[in-house]
């Protein structure tokens, strides 16, 4: 996936009561090690996905408003 498929990759896995559209997703590269020396998209490089919705609660006795939460996962690129 590029990191321009990502988003709609992450939204078209959403299931249940979250409203896709809402899903942000960002793909990034913070560190590059490869052997090929280059570019952040390479064999030894860490790819890196983070994933944030915004969420509101439904419950009138808990916090009344909307936080964010964000996840993010990482491994490296092996070929």
């Amino acid at each position: 996936q590029g990191s321009t498929d990502i988003q709609p990759y992450v939204q078209g896995l959403s299931e249940g009561a979250t409203d896709a559209s809402k899903i942000t997703a960002q793909l990034s590269f913070p560190s590059c090690t490869g052997s090929s020396g280059g570019g952040t998209n390479a064999p030894g490089c860490v790819a890196q996905v983070t994933v944030s919705y915004p969420f509101n609660f439904l419950l009138p006795f808990v916090h009344s408003g909307q936080i964010t939460m964000t996840s993010s996962s990482q491994m490296v690129i092996s070929n």
